[in-house]
């Protein structure tokens, strides 16, 4: 897994790329599970993500109690800062 800069103007973003940046911490399954419960409340798909949304979806997951809410707190730094994970 490797970071690279992400244009945070115009860039798009893929549901994968979201889940990345939680599953260190959360798992995997855990990871996927929050990001879709976030992607169908705010009726998106998760194949092409502005910036916006990307950060919605994390705001999002960002309130839920517990590890998932801090991760995803800091996940939206890294994303506001223009830093994602590829994989």
């Amino acid at each position: 897994m490797r970071e690279e800069p992400v244009d945070s103007t115009g860039g798009t973003y893929r549901r994968e790329q979201i889940v990345a940046l939680l599953s260190a911490s959360l798992g995997n399954e855990t990871a996927e599970r929050v990001v879709d419960q976030a992607l169908g409340s705010l009726f998106l798909d998760g194949a092409r993500l502005s910036h916006a949304r990307a950060l919605a979806v994390l705001e999002l997951v960002a309130l839920q109690p517990g590890l998932v809410g801090i991760v995803a707190r800091l996940a939206k730094a890294r994303v506001r800062a223009g830093r994602m994970v590829q994989r």
